[in-house]
């Protein structure tokens, strides 16, 4: 288990959130789906992530290294689209 370092909620997905840890791992965490475990997790980086930025839609992620590497993410469509469940729901609150 690795300390984490840095977090973003997605500015398009409610539910979905990004997190990097000190063993350079960048984790997608998507609640709608499953909540123990990340529905995504890429190796970015051998040295730890420290600091990450989404894009205002949501495709892209940034993510730099303790080394001075930065790293540019582009995130599946259906890791960043609004589906229709979403928009559903957020009409109901």
């Amino acid at each position: 288990m690795s300390h984490l370092t840095s977090s973003a909620w997605s500015p398009t997905r409610p539910g979905v959130f990004f997190t990097s840890d000190m063993d350079g791992h960048f984790d997608v965490w998507d609640l709608m789906t499953r909540h123990s475990s990340p529905s995504l997790r890429v190796k970015v980086s051998d040295h730890p992530l420290r600091s990450m930025a989404v894009q205002s839609r949501g495709e892209l992620i940034a993510c730099g290294a303790a080394n001075g590497e930065t790293t540019l993410l582009r995130l599946s469509e259906s890791l960043h689209e609004v589906s229709k469940l979403c928009i559903l729901v957020a009409l109901f609150l």
